[in-house]
């Protein structure tokens, strides 16, 4: 039951110096205002609030409703000069799960969408330009997927699909589309052999850790973080050998500078 249908209480306010407001960093990198004002799970009413920027109460800048529980149901927000900024749905008395959440630039392109149902959530942000900066898909509270794009469309890096005891290759690139990074992971670590290249294609470090067979004789009931064992050899952006390190378990032992 929606908190319209409910007949829930309105509370007008009006952002003013004295209003608990503060600012942050937007993913445009531009200071946005937030509100302090927020759904209470103290206060179990229905209200609707509205916060306007000016003092005549024709432009608002946040509207948003709490349920019976004290949970947020639906918020919108504009910039000062109209145009919507975010708009967030959810239907938490349902599932906790179950929402959208969609961000806009200044100039009212798409800044970032967010979709959840049930334990899985698609979040997409974008470029100023409309072009996609990156996904990333999840299932529970774990990143299961991700996508990343520099702003000429190059691909970043595409990883792997997380999934328990799978080991997934990877690569990472320059935004000239070169191969940056070549590897392996198994669940949320590296494993096997390592490979970066500078952007000429030389090859800039090549190294190996712990195999896939050791990290799973260590895993035990929990994951586990990346183990750098052997020579791992360090070039210049000519060829040039400049570094050996000898590692033991992630332990440095020996290096060697050329």
């Amino acid at each position: 039951m929606s908190v319209r249908q409910l007949g829930a209480q309105t509370i007008d306010y009006v952002v003013t110096d004295t209003f608990n407001v503060f600012s942050f960093k937007s993913y445009d990198d531009s200071t946005e205002m937030e509100y302090g004002l927020k759904c209470s799970n103290q206060e179990k009413i229905n209200k609707k609030y509205r916060l306007y920027y000016d003092t005549k109460k024709t432009k608002l800048a946040r509207q948003f409703n709490c349920d019976s529980n004290g949970l947020m149901d639906t918020l919108k927000e504009w910039f000062e000069n109209g145009q919507i900024k975010q708009i967030y749905y959810s239907n938490r008395n349902v599932d906790p799960k179950l929402y959208e959440y969609t961000a806009y630039f200044r100039n009212g392109k798409l800044n970032f969408t967010r979709k959840c149902k049930n334990d899985s959530c698609l979040t997409t942000i974008y470029f100023k330009d409309g072009k996609i900066k990156e996904k990333l898909y999840e299932k529970g509270i774990r990143l299961y997927y991700q996508e990343k794009y520099y702003a000429n469309g190059q691909l970043m890096f595409a990883p792997h699909l997380i999934e328990n005891d799978k080991v997934y290759y990877e690569t990472l690139y320059y935004e000239s589309g070169k191969i940056s990074q070549e590897q392996y992971w198994v669940n949320y670590a590296l494993v096997g052999n390592f490979k970066a290249f500078h952007e000429n294609g030389k090859l800039k470090i090549v190294g190996q850790f712990e195999t896939e067979q050791e990290y799973f004789s260590q895993m035990k009931n929990s994951y586990r973080d990346a183990v750098k064992i052997g020579k791992w050899s360090y070039y210049d952006n000519t060829g040039t050998l400049e570094t050996e390190e000898f590692y033991e378990l992630n332990k440095l032992v020996k290096t060697i500078k050329y």
